[in-house]
């Protein structure tokens, strides 16, 4: 009887070591996550039972679906021998560092603010093997029981991210990424800790599908999709906006945003030219029209300029008189100066030499004439252009200062072209 107890017992003693040999298998299989107390970034204290409201329920979350969370009381150990602050742990390198001073597999940090009565919290999940950031969400709403609803919502976009698979990479790849989370998630940080967030959507035209929005200049808030592009950002504030695009020029825009969402239009990107053709009209040459080829050397900077203008000078005071047949020819070089190439304004100087053949309709003066053909040769000074500048088509006003030469058979002689003032012609660019 003794003997039979015994063996019993035995059994039982060996079922439970076994049984709970599994359950520490299964425990040790498990990924482990380190939840960080959120830092408390509002004004006054009285805020603070938010960091751990929000704190408990994701541990409580993320239990619910087989994450084994490190207990607090292990990782403040580390938090105070390190000498980190909470804000310290909103770096990522910080947090990352901590957590692979546990053991971690994984580690969460944000922080939480309560501002007139209004919530915003933010958390970012890291990959201590690679030190990716692997997720992060923003919520904010009213401060009240409303924020279990916005944790439920930051734990169903946070935790699909935590369960993919956790592979070590080479270690250049893993610098790399390293080096890319500190520098986003110190932008991040420095635009949320400060006060509560607003959504901003971006819209673009048709054609600027696909480009890149940089906020503040370096920064990638994503790609024009379905010709919008929405991002959260910190409200009152300045919104640096660099929107550029393959073949086209990168344009900059700055926004007031007040403490509303904003819908922004953002103005067209101009595409890079090599080419332009101009259709002109000039004060001087009033009964005629011209146009101009333009090419290049440097897109949308420098250019060299071919340009026709045919016109009629007819004298209406005299009734017998017959029009005179003027064509106008020029080859003049141009530089933009002040305003780069994606201003809506622009200003262009330009100079080069000209001719301007005349020819009498009245023939029976050639009998009169040993060279019925004049040419005045000039020289055009200073060309100063002013242009609205679009997508693929400018408007210019255009002011021409032109001295004649005097050369050969000509009828102007030498000296200023048009009595003392300049030339002025206006008209219109289509720019490939």
């Amino acid at each position: 009887m003794f003997r039979h107890t015994c063996r019993n017992i035995i059994i039982i003693f060996l079922l439970i070591i076994i049984s709970e040999a599994s359950l520490y298998s299964e425990e040790e299989a498990k990924d482990r996550v380190c939840i960080l107390l959120q830092a408390s970034l509002s004004e006054t204290g009285k805020w603070d039972l938010f960091r751990y409201v929000i704190t408990d329920a994701m541990r409580v979350e993320l239990n619910l679906v087989d994450f084994s969370v490190i207990p607090v009381n292990e990782w403040q150990e580390i938090k105070k021998r390190e000498q980190f602050s909470d804000t310290d742990l909103l770096r990522g390198a910080n947090a990352v560092s901590l957590g692979r001073r546990l053991g971690a597999d994984l580690v969460i940090s944000g922080f939480v603010r309560v501002d007139r009565g209004r919530l915003l919290f933010s958390l970012k999940s890291y990959d201590t093997a690679t030190g990716r950031l692997t997720g992060a969400v923003v919520k904010s709403g009213r401060a009240g029981l409303h924020v279990y609803t916005l944790i439920n919502e930051a734990a169903a976009e946070l935790i699909p991210a935590l369960k993919e698979d956790i592979r070590p990479l080479p270690q250049e790849v893993v610098t790399i990424q390293e080096e890319r989370v500190v520098k986003d998630i110190t932008y991040e940080e420095e635009f949320s800790e400060m006060g509560r967030l607003i959504r901003v959507t971006l819209l673009a035209r048709a054609e600027d599908e696909g480009a890149e929005i940089l906020l503040a200049g370096d920064h990638l808030a994503g790609r024009i999709t379905n010709g919008k592009l929405s991002f959260n950002t910190k409200a009152d504030t300045e919104l640096v906006i660099v929107n550029r695009k393959e073949g086209y020029h990168p344009d900059r825009q700055i926004f007031k945003l007040g403490d509303r969402d904003k819908r922004i239009k953002l103005r067209p990107l101009i595409p890079i030219a090599k080419r332009g053709m101009e259709l002109e009209y000039t004060s001087m040459q009033m009964l005629g029209l011209g146009a101009a080829y333009r090419y290049y050397i440097k897109p949308d900077q420098f250019l060299v300029r071919a340009a026709d203008y045919l016109y009629l000078q007819y004298p209406f005071l005299n009734p017998n008189a017959r029009p005179l047949v003027h064509n106008d020819f020029m080859l003049q070089v141009g530089h933009y100066v002040f305003f780069p190439p994606s201003s809506r304004f622009r200003v262009m100087v330009n100079t080069g030499l000209g001719a301007i053949i005349t020819l009498f309709t009245d023939f029976s003066l050639y009998s009169n004439m040993d060279n019925p053909i004049f040419t005045d040769f000039y020289w055009n000074v200073f060309g100063l252009w002013l242009e609205a500048n679009f997508s693929h088509r400018s408007y210019f006003y255009r002011m021409d200062m032109r001295y004649a030469l005097g050369w050969g058979n000509n009828l102007i002689g030498t000296g200023d072209f048009s009595g003392g003032g300049p030339v002025l012609t206006i008209g219109a660019v289509t720019k490939w």
